[in-house]
């Protein structure tokens, strides 16, 4: 009979799970009952849900926050700057309107939003960010470098006009914080922590099928258009959030990959007129972002395969029965450490991208 790792689902269970989160995300998206009661966001919230509930019901933690790292003492300074911050751009965004319209139509959503950004803020409060800063900037460049490039193909075609920067200046870091804060909860949870698993020895194969399952759970959710382009673009952000997500072992970095990504797109769409907002589906947007994300995306997947192979320990182990112990799962942002060992915070060997030295 199959073992249940310690802190991950068996394979079979992930199967199951892949299965529930795309059935649950179309039969939630046509439920007219759960959207009068979630709103436009039900689909992502269902997804939340069903992560959490499949967590506490196997009695896996959680793992919302990087297990190693942590600080001697909990520091409320830092949480409370994260608090501000937060508040901050909600404060900046308010006199564009944004922050209005969500708080009138989607209330159950920003229910969801103060509970990731407390998360956000109660992670950075008990975990050292200097060593995962590398793999916040990698993951911020990743996230905004596609989207940069499809805005100025745009632009040079002249099909963007009525650009309004202040706008965009003042909703971006609300759009980004709402979704960073809302993924972090919802979709980094189901697709990340339950399909990938928490301790990083997964393997380029489970990056990818949990990469097929994101894009085939975007294809059940309705669209008013551009499908190819949306469930690709999602499969390959989901070949990059999963391998952000093995390499740095945090799951707050691909939140803030998601977070930045979305926040970039929609703030663009309030900043432009009527007419150019539904430019931003034409293939001027589409194609840069794509050609950027697959080069990105195979960057990160050969670093993955450099690291834990193609199967990964963790795979195998689970697949047959021997689940890694306690002891056995690595603590550290980029390899495993001894539960005693004080990791110095200045130390740069977990930081390389490619380093298969603990391996």
């Amino acid at each position: 009979m199959e073992k249940l790792s310690s802190r991950d689902l068996p394979v079979w269970a992930r199967g199951v799970t892949a299965s529930l989160l795309i059935l649950g995300g179309w039969f939630s998206a046509r439920s007219e009952l759960l959207s009068s009661f979630l709103g436009q966001s039900v689909v992502e919230i269902s997804a939340g849900v069903m992560a959490f509930s499949i967590l506490l019901g196997m009695r896996l933690p959680v793992d919302l926050w990087p297990q190693a790292v942590t600080r001697q003492r909990f520091s409320i300074a830092a949480t409370l700057l994260t608090s501000l911050v937060f508040g901050a751009l909600i404060v900046l965004a308010g006199s564009t309107g944004i922050p209005r319209l969500f708080w009138e139509s989607e209330r159950t959503a920003l229910a969801v939003v103060v509970m990731g950004g407390t998360a956000f803020a109660v992670g950075w409060g008990r975990t050292r960010q200097a060593p995962y800063g590398r793999w916040y900037a990698i993951a911020a460049l990743c996230a905004v470098l596609p989207v940069a490039l499809g805005m100025l193909g745009l632009a040079v075609r002249g099909e963007v006009h009525g650009f309004d920067i202040t706008v965009f200046v003042k909703s971006v870091g609300f759009f980004a914080f709402f979704a960073a804060s809302g993924a972090l909860v919802t979709q980094e949870l189901a697709f990340r922590r339950l399909l990938v698993g928490q301790s990083g020895d997964a393997g380029l194969l489970v990056v990818l099928i949990g990469a097929l399952v994101f894009g085939a759970w975007h294809a059940v959710i309705p669209h008013d258009g551009a499908l190819l382009q949306t469930v690709g673009l999602a499969t390959l952000n989901g070949v990059v959030l999963g391998s952000l997500y093995i390499l740095s072992r945090s799951l707050l970095v691909p939140a803030v990959f998601h977070g930045l990504q979305n926040g970039v797109v929609k703030a663009s769409h309030a900043a432009v007129t009527a007419d150019s907002g539904e430019m931003l589906s034409a293939n001027a947007l589409w194609i840069p972002m794509m050609l950027v994300t697959v080069i990105t995306a195979c960057f990160l997947a050969v670093s993955v395969s450099r690291r834990t192979g193609f199967l990964g320990s963790l795979w195998v182990s689970s697949a047959v029965g021997l689940a890694p112990t306690d002891d056995d799962a690595p603590v550290g942002p980029d390899h495993p450490v001894e539960a005693d060992e004080v990791r110095d915070p200045g130390a740069t060997d977990h930081l390389t991208l490619t380093d298969d030295t603990n391996d």
